[in-house]
């Protein structure tokens, strides 16, 4: 088999192929992971944040009725 023959030449060509391509897929499924990872703990955190505001400051019913804005003046 020579070195610079047709069929060395298409293996190697395959084969880089093959190497972008697998490279590529897992790039794409690492950003995605991360993405999804990040927006979860996003979520949570905000939740966690909105549960403990509504703790300390209850909204009550909106909109809000006549004796409610009266009692905030």
């Amino acid at each position: 088999m020579k070195l610079g023959g047709l069929r060395t030449r298409l293996l190697l060509a395959f084969s880089l192929l093959v190497v972008i391509t697998a490279a590529t897929v897992a790039g794409g499924g690492y950003v995605q992971s991360r993405t999804l990872i990040l927006q979860q703990a996003q979520d949570a955190t905000a939740r966690v944040l909105v549960d403990k505001a509504t703790a300390l400051f209850p909204l009550g019913p909106l909109p809000p009725g006549e004796g409610t804005l009266r009692a905030t003046l």
